[in-house]
Parts: structure tokens; C-alpha cells; sequence
């Protein structure tokens, strides 16, 4: 499974280049670059560009194309694209040979709704073959939860992932733990999520070892 640890402006105030190496040692499979200022991004690539690790970019749009002619990346991940923008994410990924992570909700929206979900799941594939990009390099991140979602409906995730793995095997899952916010941030909680969710995702990101 890949653990992929999220960068970002906070990270920049610290020994960056220490902080990384402590990461590495730690069992990081793969860092998220997510920057939304070029000189940030630029300064974190100048720096890991004497480690062998995976790199996945989560910036704004404006920056992708300029990120990816400047490094090799594993991975794009795609933030609440619209239907329009997705394209651009797939020709990226087929370009630059790099996976790819889609929501499944867009713009922000949280839909409760398992039919709903389900469905555009099955969207998001159709539009993957159409594009002729492989299921297996396409990452689909189960759901983000805010805290008004929390425990009541832990099951959701499972099920989309159960769902996913019995129709479309050759998907990969992935979950942005970090993103599942409550006012009591209990970490025993998290591991518990974790444990549930674990057998069914291929890569989750987060700055916490649940493991």
C-alpha cells in the first residue's frame, strides 16, 4: 500500500530537507506536493531532486503543466475537477505517463446518496476508457467526510470501496485521511477507520502512520 505524505507551505518553515529524510527512514512511499505558489513548488522539487521517491501533485492548474516539464511524477492528483476540466487531467496523465486521482464527488459537493455515487463511479470509468487510459493507473479517492458526516456514516467509504472492488478490480482506491475532520480529532477513531478501509485501498494519504 502506498503511504504518500502530503507537502505543503506549512512544511517550509521547518528543516525541510531534514524533515524528508526523517519521513523516508519512516516508510513514506511517496510525497503530495501541495503547493499553490510556484516558488514553493519549485524551491520542495530543487530539494527532493536527490531522493529516489514517487511524487504526487496536487496544485493548481495553472502550475501542472510547468510541474510535470520540470520533474517525473507517479501521480496527478486532480482537485475537484468539473466534467470539462477532467479531460485535461486525463490528457496530462496519458502524456506525461503518470497516474491519476479523481474524486468521486465533484466541486465540493457531498452527496450522502450510495445510487449517486455508484453512478459516477461508473461515469468516471466510462470516460477512462473512452479517454483510453487504464483502469489500473486510475486512482478514485473514496469520499471526503466532514465532520457533520462523522461517525453516523463511517459505512460509506466501505461501501464504495467494496463496490468498486467487485465491479471494477482493476480501479485502484484511495482515501485523503487527513480529510476526515470531526471536532474531536481522536486518533483512535481514525485507526478504527482505518482498519475497516484498509483491505480494500491501494494508497492513502495522510501525515499520520495508521498502520
Amino acid at each position: 500500500m502506498l503511504f504518500i505524505y502530503p507537502l505543503n507551505e506549512k512544511d517550509l518553515k521547518k528543516n525541510l530537507k531534514d524533515k524528508i529524510e526523517k519521513l523516508i527512514r519512516e516508510g513514506i512511499n511517496c510525497f503530495d506536493l501541495c503547493f499553490s505558489k510556484e516558488k514553493d513548488l519549485f524551491f520542495v522539487l530543487e530539494i527532493l531532486k536527490g531522493y529516489k521517491i514517487l511524487l504526487s501533485l496536487d496544485v493548481p492548474q495553472k502550475l501542472l503543466l510547468k510541474a510535470l516539464k520540470r520533474s517525473k511524477f507517479f501521480l496527478i492528483n486532480s482537485s475537484y475537477p468539473d466534467k470539462k476540466s477532467l479531460s485535461y487531467y486525463f490528457k496530462l496523465a496519458k502524456e506525461f505517463n503518470t497516474s491519476l486521482v479523481v474524486l468521486s464527488i465533484f466541486k465540493r459537493k457531498i452527496n450522502m446518496d450510495l445510487k449517486i455515487r455508484k453512478d459516477l463511479i461508473k461515469e468516471i470509468v466510462k470516460f477512462s476508457q473512452k479517454q483510453i487510459f487504464p483502469l489500473e493507473k486510475l486512482f478514485v479517492d473514496l469520499i471526503i467526510l466532514p465532520f457533520r458526516y462523522w461517525p453516523e456514516h463511517t459505512y460509506f467509504p466501505l461501501f464504495i470501496a467494496s463496490y468498486i472492488k467487485k465491479h471494477f478490480p482493476s480501479l485502484k482506491t484511495l482515501v485523503g485521511m487527513d480529510n476526515f475532520a470531526y471536532p474531536e480529532n481522536n486518533l483512535l477513531l481514525k485507526r478504527f477507520l482505518f482498519s475497516l478501509l484498509s483491505p480494500y485501498l491501494d494508497a492513502f494519504i495522510s501525515k499520520q502512520k495508521y498502520l
